[in-house]
């Protein structure tokens, strides 16, 4: 009888899981939000700006130290808004900073380098596509002790071959920065569901506000992010991610007085 119950413990035990997020309380949270919805060189779209407000309004919910939001972001303004988050870093070391970047706009993956994906600036003189790699720079250079979150609601390439893109930028991980995690909301070839109904945001930002709530690891909230998605459009969106994580973290403060651990 010992020996049975002990193995029914055994058993149970191991199918829970104990997150442990290390130095939690010392972290600091920084967020930039782009909505860009009106474009003079593309079509308008419907979604990002109440879903970057609803986003907004969520961080500030979750214990985010500094939010930034921009609607309708020109180059100049984007990368201002990367000078501001570079101030907060500086300003709060020894602390190592979460750093969540939020993208709602037109992107693609038009040009030749296969894992680079593009962000269309609202500049009235002419198009101007900015690169994740430039993100991924200042990443590098700004943040390399920190934690970086990315998330991008926007369509990539509709022209490409799916099956030999969808390979080689998902064999192309290695080009993110270190202690990076970056969620597309759609596949190659795929749109992105940018419909409107009284006032809700996109499929994928309604998905990832409400997960964002909860305290799990970024990796278990961009995980079922994807099935979610795919369940909520039939399949028609399928967002993916890429990964070098290293530590489980949570965008979700905790306060002094809780437990870091959760089932």
């Amino acid at each position: 009888m010992r020996v049975f119950i002990l193995m029914l413990i055994l058993l149970l035990s191991g199918c829970s899981r104990n997150t442990t997020f290390s130095n939690e309380l010392s972290y600091k949270r920084v967020a930039l939000l782009i909505a860009n919805q009106r474009y003079p060189f593309n079509r308008d779209l419907e979604t990002p700006i109440v879903g970057m407000n609803k986003l907004e309004k969520t961080l500030d919910n979750i214990g985010f130290d500094k939010v930034i939001p921009k609607i309708d972001a020109t180059v100049l303004e984007f990368k201002e808004s990367l000078r501001e988050i570079k101030r907060f870093i500086e300003l709060n070391k020894p602390h190592k900073t979460i750093l969540y970047i939020y993208y709602a706009g037109h992107g693609s993956t038009e040009r030749g380098r296969t894992a680079e994906a593009f962000f269309e600036m609202t500049d009235t003189s002419q198009k101007i596509l900015l690169s994740n790699y430039y993100l991924y720079d200042f990443i590098q250079n700004e943040n390399p002790n920190g934690f970086n979150v990315i998330s991008i609601d926007s369509c990539l390439n509709v022209h490409s071959d799916k099956s030999k893109k969808a390979k080689r930028i998902l064999g192309e991980s290695q080009n993110i920065p270190d202690n990076t995690i970056i969620s597309y909301a759609t596949g190659f070839t795929e749109e992105v569901y940018d419909k409107s109904e009284h006032g809700f945001a996109s499929v994928y930002t309604t998905k990832l506000i409400t997960l964002l709530q909860k305290r799990m690891p970024i990796q278990d909230i961009f995980n079922k992010l994807e099935r979610e998605v795919r369940k909520e459009t039939n399949n028609g969106q399928g967002s993916f991610r890429m990964s070098t994580l290293t530590e489980l973290i949570s965008l979700k403060k905790i306060s002094r007085d809780t437990n870091p651990t959760m089932p």
